[in-house]
């Protein structure tokens, strides 16, 4: 329903993540969206400490198990 394009365009005009999102999923809207229409949009950004350092924190544990993530 909405091209990779108008996607790139439309989180270009919108610094705002969740006005971005409400506008692409009215544009599928409009343009008939036969189902339920989702948008999810993240933001990645830099982080001195890295993303993961929970998980080099030695937060799991036993690597057979499913257990909390970042959990002690």
């Amino acid at each position: 329903m909405v091209t990779e394009p108008e996607i790139a365009g439309t989180l270009q005009a919108e610094t705002n993540p969740g006005r971005a999102a409400e506008k692409l999923a009215a544009l599928a809207n409009e343009r008939g969206g036969p189902d339920n229409i989702t948008v999810v949009i993240a933001r990645a950004e830099k982080d001195s400490n890295g993303w993961f350092l929970w998980l080099r924190r030695g937060a799991r544990k036993n690597p057979d198990s499913n257990g909390n993530v970042g959990g002690n």
